[in-house]
């Protein structure tokens, strides 16, 4: 019976709950999860046999002309095929297409200051020579904002 005696007394009554720490583990928990929200709508659809590099980065995509190149060196427009890299004739085709898409987007905005942005995706395997090209060329026809589209963590 001494026993039971013991441990009622040994009870604390807790008055006031300090929850300071919690609070700013929980702001930032918050911070943290705001930063790594996107809720981009842009949808890409992969043209064959492009594999993408990885990124940890989390940053919105915006809606613009896409422009992808696959490891064989083939190249697409918003999907539609242009041709391979190791034609010339590409180059000039890619051009025209770009000026094209360019005109139909950016002509009429051009007084509310228009974000020129072009979406490059490039397989992972691609020599940086013929991504350089591909900038280059996208830059002559007036895109001035570029994003790389990349495979994020799953």
């Amino acid at each position: 019976m001494n026993f039971r005696n013991k441990r009622k007394k040994a009870r604390v009554d807790v008055e006031d709950v300090d929850i300071t720490s919690l609070l700013d583990i929980l702001v930032i928990l918050l911070v943290f999860l705001l930063k790594s929200f996107n809720d981009s709508e842009l949808t890409v659809d992969i043209a064959n046999e492009l594999a993408l590099p990885y990124s940890m980065s989390r940053v919105a995509a915006h809606d613009g002309v896409i422009l992808q190149v696959n490891k064989k060196r083939n190249v697409f427009v918003n999907n539609d095929i242009v041709g391979n890299m190791n034609n010339p004739k590409t180059y000039i085709k890619m051009k025209s297409m770009l000026e094209k898409e360019y005109e139909n987007r950016f002509s009429k905005k051009k007084e509310k200051k228009s974000k020129e942005l072009i979406n490059f995706v490039f397989d992972k395997g691609l020599k940086y020579a013929d991504i350089n090209k591909v900038m280059d060329l996208s830059s002559d026809v007036g895109f001035n904002q570029y994003k790389l589209i990349i495979q994020g963590e799953e």
